[in-house]
């Protein structure tokens, strides 16, 4: 529960339970022209000039975990962050975040405001070849929770109940981690060195805060209003 609340994420224990977490971060590709240096320190630092049609947006409009993540950077920056952002680098928008990498690796769209650490972790293991860069910029991200509860009415709740207790052990939750290359909410768990240089420990990581309470469907809708203003995309 420490590392529940270290990360900001809602859990109602016995109720359903958030052993895990994700966060979306900038990722760029260091083989396209012009970002072999890159270093990314700020969210503010994406509000780059030279990157005017060549960065990414992913699509708040179809997510509500999009829409989180606006709302909680927007509330540690500042309403004027967005704006100016979208002014200096005129982003595209894509919805799903494997074609947005695709685009990413391409080059076509070299570096990205939100992509998942952990498919990116899933890419390189896949290549080896590929060298994209993720940052954790020092102002924080938005931590949202991966939650795990057992169905009421479950066919098979024994079976269900062997799997949570499974994935919830030290071996069940090395597995989903080398896999996903996501956050492990488990007190003490050592993240494996390949998925480290993707995905740190949680507690080296700043959550940025979030009412979650808040985000109610009108209030996401509101959300996704002032995306479709500010982008100017219906």
């Amino acid at each position: 529960q420490q590392a529940v609340a270290r990360a900001g994420v809602e859990a109602d224990p016995p109720h359903w339970i958030v052993p895990a977490a994700y966060a979306f971060v900038p990722v760029w590709n260091k083989k396209c022209p012009g970002f072999a240096g890159v270093q990314r320190r700020s969210w503010k630092d994406l509000v780059n000039p030279a990157w005017k049609g060549k960065m990414i947006i992913g699509d708040v409009r179809k997510s509500f975990t999009y829409a989180a993540t606006w709302a909680g950077m927007e509330a540690t920056l500042g309403k004027d962050f967005f704006p100016r952002f979208v002014e200096v680098t005129q982003p595209a928008i894509f919805f799903r975040t494997e074609e947005s990498l695709q685009k990413v690796m391409s080059c076509e769209f070299p570096i990205q405001l939100w992509q998942l650490s952990g498919r990116v972790y899933q890419r390189a293991i896949a290549d080896s070849t590929l060298d994209l860069g993720v940052a954790w910029p020092e102002e924080g991200v938005v931590v949202l929770g991966v939650p795990m509860a057992i169905l009421k009415g479950s066919k098979r709740p024994n079976a269900a109940k062997l799997l949570m207790e499974f994935l919830l052990s030290e071996e069940g939750m090395t597995e989903f981690i080398a896999g996903e290359g996501v956050f492990s909410l488990r007190e003490g768990f050592k993240v494996p060195d390949a998925v480290r240089k993707y995905t740190p420990e949680m507690s080296r990581v700043k959550a940025m805060p979030v009412n979650w309470g808040t985000l109610t469907i009108p209030e996401v809708r509101r959300i996704q209003g002032d995306f479709r203003k500010i982008l100017k995309v219906d």
